[in-house]
């Protein structure tokens, strides 16, 4: 809508003697009113947020979790393993069906190169929906970090940066396959 900037927040000092400190802040533009959520784990990075701005999903690249947020409520609803180390960028399908947290390896060497697979109705683990997950992204897919939709719906794809190969990885989501290395 334009009237809400989230922020994700952390307490470094808390993160060595405490686990689960990370928040996320919803800054109203309108009236500058500023709401936390908090318990998102310890490094809140990567965001995506329904259509209809009933939920923003938010991955935590310390314990490798995804959280679920109703935003009405600004409560931790759900929360479930990525599939992935480290997951940083994090996309909803064209029907928010299902989320794809991209596996980066933040906090650790960041040579990520899988991408995991929820599913967002449900919030189910990603090891309940395909026989070979996370999905790998083979060439030289190496330390891959966020991921867009194409913007035709009917194209069907996400595109993944990968900042180590100087490259995009086209990701078929009817397959779950790679098309192509651009």
């Amino acid at each position: 809508t334009g009237k809400i900037v989230y922020v994700s927040i952390t307490a470094p000092p808390w993160r060595a003697q405490l686990h689960n400190t990370g928040g996320i802040a919803k800054l109203n533009l309108a009236t500058g009113a500023v709401n936390i959520i908090p318990f998102v784990g310890d490094n809140p990075i990567g965001m995506a947020h329904t259509a209809d701005g009933r939920f923003t999903y938010v991955n935590d690249s310390e314990s490798s979790d995804v959280f679920k947020i109703d935003d009405a409520t600004n409560t931790v609803v759900g929360h479930t393993s990525a599939g992935v180390a480290g997951p940083y960028g994090l996309v909803l399908n064209w029907d928010e069906s299902m989320l794809y947290p991209i596996g980066k390896g933040e906090g650790g060497h960041n040579i990520g190169s899988v991408v995991g697979v929820i599913n967002a109705v449900t919030f189910a683990p990603p090891r309940q929906m395909f026989q070979s997950l996370p999905i790998e992204l083979g060439g030289s897919a190496s330390s891959i970090d966020h991921g867009i939709l194409h913007p035709d719906p009917n194209v069907n794809e996400l595109w993944i940066s990968n900042m180590n190969g100087w490259e995009m990885i086209v990701l078929d989501l009817n397959t779950h396959k790679v098309s192509a290395y651009i």
